[in-house]
């Protein structure tokens, strides 16, 4: 397993335009300089009123599959 830290700051109406669109992927870069790209409906946990704004830990498999988002 590995697991990649990851800062997004997406305001509410980006986050919407992943939230309306089935199917949406997010891409972002870890710290460690790593391009990591997930399915965006495993953010619906961490929505706000003002968007989805923080570090989070993702914890990856052997196969490069997300398997748990938390928030850092």
């Amino acid at each position: 397993m590995t697991t990649l830290l990851i800062d997004l700051n997406l305001d509410e109406q980006r986050w919407l335009q992943f939230y309306r669109r089935p199917g949406q992927v997010v891409v972002a870069r870890a710290r460690t300089g790593q391009s990591v790209q997930f399915p965006a409906d495993r953010l619906r946990p961490f929505v706000t009123p003002t968007g989805i704004h923080g570090c989070f830990k993702l914890t990856i498999d052997r196969d490069n599959r997300l398997t748990r988002i938390e928030r850092n």
